[in-house]
């Protein structure tokens, strides 16, 4: 049975597609997206072919079924989340009637047990790598450790048993010597953590006279907002008794003025009398 344009043409996008999943290029992930996407408008025409079989339509289901599976697991980001994704994929799938004469080699090359196992080796390797070279799973800490027991068994394998100098130069084991710096770094943690505390004690104690003071400031403007209310009140009672008293001022100026207008004029009447015809 011949196969029809659609076909033909899905089978080679899928194998060149299944050819991009062995290759490590990230921009590979561009172009799988878009063939898989094409896969899928033309799985959906072919499924409306009244003349493809049932058997061919459910294979070329599963085939684009691993490819999604494939795509979802080169989309993960860690080895460990990519091996879950590909254990989804079926080892095997029902038994399909098909002449196998006509398989070439890149088809076996490309079948999907041998992707399947290509990208599953590539993923163990990279897990591998992070466990052995410490990248993934293990903190700075941890990291240090290791690098520190590994100069030592290295410089130990070197140079034997080596000795250290002690402060009192006499030659200390590396039992001793760890145990030294383990002491310092003890002594030093103690100095630092009562540090600690005395910068926390100190900082609760500016706390509280920063507390109190904020209640004192607060009263005394209170106080002066008071003081201000009562001297706006003698103010205006001041100036209301300078307008009092400078009345009375005048009306005594006034009283004294005609007081001694009148004695003038009697003095003056009495030192010159009037002259009598």
């Amino acid at each position: 049975m011949a196969l029809s344009e659609k076909e033909i043409f899905f089978q080679r996008l899928y194998t060149r597609t299944k050819s991009l999943c062995l290759l490590e290029d990230e921009c590979n992930i561009y172009r799988l997206k878009s063939n898989v996407k094409t896969l899928e408008q033309l799985y959906i025409f072919l499924q409306d072919d009244k003349n493809l079989s049932e058997e061919l339509s459910l294979s070329y289901g599963n085939w684009l079924y691993e490819i999604k599976i494939i795509l979802e697991a080169l989309l993960e980001k860690s080895t460990e989340e990519k091996i879950k994704v590909l254990d989804k994929l079926p080892r095997t799938y029902p038994s399909m009637t098909y002449d196998s004469s006509k398989d070439t080699e890149d088809n076996d090359s490309l079948s999907t047990n041998v992707v399947n196992a290509t990208l599953r080796n590539r993923y163990y390797k990279d897990c591998r790598d992070d466990l052995l070279y410490n990248k993934k799973n293990n903190n700075e800490t941890d990291s240090s450790v290791h690098q520190t027991v590994y100069y030592a068994d290295l410089r130990k394998e070197l140079f034997g048993d080596e000795t250290v100098l002690g402060h009192d130069n006499t030659e200390l084991s590396n039992d001793a010597y760890m145990l030294q710096q383990n002491e310092k770094q003890e002594k030093l943690a103690n100095e630092l953590l009562n540090l600690t505390k005395a910068m926390k004690s100190n900082f609760q104690a500016t706390r509280k006279v920063l507390k109190d003071d904020n209640a004192l400031l607060d009263t005394m403007s209170q106080k002066f907002d008071k003081s201000k209310d009562k001297l706006n009140i003698e103010s205006k009672n001041l100036s209301l008794h300078a307008r009092g008293s400078l009345c009375d001022c005048l009306t005594f100026l006034m009283i004294f003025v005609v007081v001694w207008s009148f004695i003038g004029m009697a003095m003056m009447m009495r030192f010159f009398p009037k002259n009598v015809v």
